[in-house]
């Protein structure tokens, strides 16, 4: 299952994010779902993990994107996040954060579709990576997924 957090304040916007996730799992026939947040106040204070993908606005009331991502990457610095909004001249701030990516409201699906498809492929290689760690007559397989890195990395 692939799970995305959709954090934005417009409903216009948030409609058609999600009806874009649904298109999105109907065609690639991969079971998504998806999970809305009206700011990124609430969407922080209620994280509890387990999504794919984060989907966020920049411009929000309460508690912009960019500092609700600050806040998020305390909590979980490895879940995708692309940041979609209308502040282009702002998205440069996100590489401070890992995003993943950036779109720039307003989105086409085929671009929205080429981004998702980036996302899985990344998961897909970091899921499936292993490294080997050899020790006095033992080896063992970590996946890379459960190496922490211990200084701030950037997206790719």
């Amino acid at each position: 299952m692939f799970k995305v957090a959709i954090v934005e304040d417009e409903q216009k916007w948030a409609d058609e994010f999600e009806g874009f996730v649904r298109r999105y799992g109907a065609e690639s026939k991969q079971p998504v779902a998806s999970e809305r947040f009206s700011d990124g106040m609430d969407f922080i204070s209620d994280y509890r993990g387990g999504f794919d993908l984060i989907l966020m606005d920049i411009a929000m009331p309460h508690m912009n994107g960019l500092e609700a991502a600050r806040r998020l990457r305390e909590k979980d610095e490895n879940v995708c996040l692309i940041f979609v909004t209308t502040l282009a001249q702002c998205a440069i701030k996100g590489y401070e954060v890992s995003a993943f990516d950036f779109l720039v409201k307003p989105v086409s699906y085929d671009l929205f579709r080429i981004k998702l498809d980036k996302v899985r492929a990344y998961l897909g290689r970091r899921k499936g990576s292993t490294f080997a760690v050899h020790g006095a007559g033992f080896m063992r397989m970590v996946p890379m997924a459960d190496i922490k890195c211990p200084w701030p990395t950037l997206s790719t």
